[in-house]
């Protein structure tokens, strides 16, 4: 298990109650629990990414990494009378079917994640038998492609431009990612070009077609700054 591990009074006792009485209860050989901040420290907004890379490496090299500088646990953490172990030296992994990691981490404002993560070698081999996914009949959804621009001619342009890109470059298979970072990875401006599509040839057909106008967002919003508590009390 990658825990949050910050090393907070508060923090890492309740992390490991709550480890103890679910994922470590009743186990009868050691579940290792570390943390990458022993070795890199609190990376803040991506910590959890920095610890979903450690496990990743774990389970692809087949070795539990140390926790650094750990000498001696808090007594609250009651870890003599849990099945949870602090590695302190390289461990092979366990022989096991499947190599499966679990990955806790806390963010600012109360949130939890926690996610569970199996090794790709182990899990693709023993579904060898099942049909992949690449060869499996993909429904097409309708997805919306959203341009956005500070000015109307721009979007025109920009309408221009997509519509030559999909027409040399652009398949239905590519069209999730499209879509996707028009939606999310692009700057939102005043004026938007919205259009709805199955395929790549009616998405061409709806951007060559100039009839579908851009429109301009009506509101301005408001914008409001808020400070919230970083944990640093604790």
């Amino acid at each position: 298990l990658e825990g949050h591990g910050t090393g907070t009074k508060a923090g890492d006792v309740a992390e490991v109650r709550a480890i103890s009485n679910t994922i470590a209860a009743g186990r009868s050989r050691p579940l290792y629990c570390g943390s990458v901040k022993s070795r890199i420290g609190h990376t803040e907004a991506s910590a959890g990414i920095a610890a979903v890379i450690k496990s990743v490496l774990c389970l692809e090299k087949g070795v539990i990494t140390p926790n650094l500088n750990f000498v001696e646990a808090n007594p609250r953490l009651r870890l003599d009378s849990s099945s949870i172990v602090i590695p302190t030296s390289t461990i092979s992994w366990p022989e096991c079917e499947v190599r499966r990691c679990s990955i806790n981490n806390f963010g600012f404002g109360g949130t939890n994640a926690h996610v569970i993560i199996d090794d790709a070698y182990n899990y693709r081999r023993l579904r060898a038998k099942l049909p992949h996914p690449e060869n499996e009949l993909i429904k097409k959804q309708p997805r919306v492609f959203v341009l956005s621009a500070p000015e109307q001619a721009a979007t025109t342009r920009q309408r221009q431009a997509h519509a030559d890109y999909v027409e040399s470059s652009c398949s239905d298979d590519t069209l999730p990612r499209l879509a996707k970072t028009l939606s999310e990875r692009r700057s939102v401006f005043q004026w938007r070009h919205a259009v709805v599509a199955t395929s790549a040839d009616e998405l061409l057909a709806l951007w060559r077609d100039d009839e579908i106008k851009s429109i301009k967002a009506g509101i301005c919003p408001n914008v409001a700054f808020i400070f919230t508590g970083q944990g640093a009390q604790w």
